[in-house]
């Protein structure tokens, strides 16, 4: 599949796109891409969000991609079941924000598959759920860039998708996004230690993601 025979959907994040962002360029340098404004990170503004990318694609005159960042993917990722199936060639995901806390038990806390002391300086205090019937009590913390909004989705998604994560990415451990790209039977691509791909991290000018986008479009046929 070739740019021309697509209509791109650019689905930014909850804080929309930055100006200095790749997908605000990718935005005005594809002739066919389209963007989808975000709505609250909530569950009324979550149904309406997944509901706009629903009416877009429904609307393309042409096989849909999705580009999708952050919790732009929270969005597709609700959207999936309901959308055209017929329509969406696959979905460019990159940079999964990660709405689950991770959980600690007693003094340990365990992130992506490390255990840390709870008295750790570099590990914030959890929060007590409390424990019933005398059980052990089980603990959350949530991290900056963590939304409390639950669990994401992990349905096998209909159509191809690769996964873009990052090595330090502030909304994702490499660990979470591995497991995320499995349950969604995405294509993993590791990009390094490059934080969280957009504006602030320095991906304006995005020519790997490009590329990258390129060769998954190749993928479509």
């Amino acid at each position: 599949m070739k740019l021309s025979d697509a209509d791109i959907l650019i689905i930014p994040g909850h804080e929309g796109l930055q100006g200095a962002d790749w997908q605000s360029r990718w935005l005005k340098n594809l002739p066919s891409a389209q963007l989808i404004e975000p709505m609250a990170l909530d569950e009324t503004g979550l149904t309406q969000w997944a509901a706009r990318i629903i009416a877009a694609s429904e609307a393309a005159a042409k096989p849909v991609v999705l580009v999708a960042h952050g919790s732009g993917i929270t969005a597709v990722l609700h959207a999936a079941p309901k959308l055209p199936p017929h329509k969406i060639a696959g979905a460019f995901l990159v940079a999964a924000h990660d709405h689950e806390p991770p959980v600690t038990h007693k003094d340990k806390v365990y992130t992506n598959g490390v255990d840390r002391d709870r008295d750790d300086p570099n590990t914030e205090p959890a929060i007590d759920d409390g424990a019933k019937d005398g059980g052990s009590k089980s603990q959350h913390k949530l991290p900056s860039g963590r939304l409390p909004l639950g669990k994401l989705p992990l349905g096998k998604l209909p159509f191809a998708a690769m996964l873009i994560a990052s090595g330090n990415c502030p909304n994702c451990e490499l660990g979470r996004a591995k497991e995320f790209a499995d349950a969604w039977g995405a294509t993993l691509v590791e990009a390094g230690d490059v934080g969280g791909l957009n504006a602030a991290s320095g991906h304006g000018p995005w020519p790997e993601g490009l590329m990258r986008f390129g060769a998954f479009l190749k993928t479509l046929g």
